[in-house]
């Protein structure tokens, strides 16, 4: 009897373990609502941001999603919006493509209220063309992670040439870690305590 119970209290961790690494759990993963209030009330000079990720398109073969990220203070104006698109490239490895939206504006909330979504097609998003975030299952840290190549992500912000994107996706959060740096490789802006660590909602 010990060991029959042993071996039902086995099973979901052996489902989890099959089915974790492969595309959809990823986009899974990425799916939700986020909060990085937890490390604001720790780490001087991180703020309070919301991050929403939904499913768009989910006829297509690849998965296609919808993000925002919003300050608590102002979530109605969120000062990121993308679409992003997953792909499996080979067993384990995955890339992660950046769109920017043509009418931004026209969307925002869209994962609070889903049917600003519908009138979207491909024809309205523009690829970031080197922001491309290619993402490894590591299985002994049970998450996705990965980085843009560096130097190919331009970026004007604040005077910086181009940023480096850094993600790491976990079933309970996402960690993301932006950062610009100039033509000659100077560190321009970012957070200096690593990414911003974002916890999961709704699990």
């Amino acid at each position: 009897m010990k060991l029959l119970v042993s071996l039902l209290l086995m099973l979901p961790l052996t489902a989890n373990a099959q089915t974790a690494g492969d595309l959809a759990t990823l986009s899974q993963w990425l799916q939700g609502n986020f909060s990085s209030e937890q490390q604001s009330q720790q780490l001087e000079n991180y703020f309070h941001l919301q991050l929403h990720t939904v499913s768009v398109w989910p006829s297509s073969e690849a998965p296609w999603l919808y993000m925002e990220q919003a300050s608590v203070k102002r979530p109605e104006r969120p000062y990121r919006q993308r679409v992003l698109r997953l792909q499996q490239t080979a067993p384990g490895q995955f890339t992660y493509t950046p769109y920017t939206l043509n009418q931004p504006q026209r969307y925002m909330q869209a994962w609070r209220y889903p049917a600003r979504l519908a009138p979207l097609t491909p024809e309205q998003i523009t690829p970031r063309s080197g922001c491309e975030v290619y993402l490894r299952w590591q299985a002994d840290k049970q998450r996705y992670h990965g980085q843009t190549r560096i130097g190919t992500c331009t970026s004007k912000m604040y005077g910086a040439s181009y940023t480096t994107i850094e993600i790491s996706v976990y079933r309970d959060r996402v960690v993301k870690w932006a950062r610009g740096y100039d033509a000659d490789h100077n560190f321009i802006w970012g957070g200096n305590q690593g990414g911003y660590r974002f916890d999961r909602l709704n699990p």
